[in-house]
């Protein structure tokens, strides 16, 4: 049964362009298609999508309103902010609607944009993902890694020759992940996206340096 939209000023939303959603580079942003929309009839608010992997701003059209808004899911207290004056303006401006917006990218660049990526949500979701950033940080400092490309969230980063954002990778990689209970990082050395019988090596946060060579000596002797 499809929801009742009057009052809701979503004509545009409705375009076919929508149809099938929309999804950010990181995968932490979506547009919901059009069959997975949803009314909230208690704040009046037809939810359109979500921000971030957390889903804590949900987006959408509040009633008799224009321009998109959004509410926080968690400790929602009444309050709506408000986003853009369109939908275009916020999938082309806040939001990446295509892998072009990663693939056209230069490495350092992509480095930096997730540092960035990073120190958002660790302010605003309170990620424990510090030792991480760290990492990161440490790399586009020194100029390490940084040829090489990366994704990445919460404790838990991919380094690949490839680009991420647009293919798997069937050359070597490696994973990088923190692990706060015993305060090191676990390295996953794999010849490709699919090896499930990788070999890993555990370093410590002073030995940042080490992980960091094996990184590149695993990876650059795939080329």
């Amino acid at each position: 049964m499809n929801p009742n939209l009057e009052g809701y000023n979503c004509k545009e939303y409705l375009d076919e362009y929508y149809s099938f959603g929309l999804f950010h580079g990181t995968e932490c942003q979506i547009i919901y298609s059009h069959d997975k929309i949803v009314i909230d009839e208690d704040k009046k608010f037809l939810r359109v999508g979500e921000v971030y992997d957390d889903h804590d701003l949900i987006l959408g059209y509040r009633k008799n309103e224009n321009g998109i808004w959004g509410h926080y899911n968690r400790h929602f207290d009444g309050t709506f902010q408000f986003v853009s004056d369109t939908l275009k303006q916020f999938c082309e401006g806040l939001y990446q609607k295509t892998d072009d917006y990663w693939h056209a990218m230069e490495t350092e660049t992509q480095w930096a944009e997730i540092s960035k990526f990073y120190d958002l949500n660790i302010d605003i979701y309170s990620w424990k993902a510090e030792p991480i950033t760290k990492f990161i940080n440490q790399c586009i400092d020194r100029k390490l890694l940084t040829n090489l490309y990366i994704k990445a969230y919460k404790t838990l980063i991919g380094i690949t020759k490839d680009n991420g954002f647009s293919t798997r990778s069937f050359t070597n990689m490696v994973y990088v992940k923190y692990e706060h209970d015993q305060e090191k990082y676990l390295v996953i050395f794999k010849t490709n996206f699919f090896d499930y019988d990788a070999k890993s090596k555990e370093y410590k946060f002073e030995r940042i340096d080490e992980a960091i060579n094996d990184i590149n000596e695993w990876i650059i002797k795939s080329v």
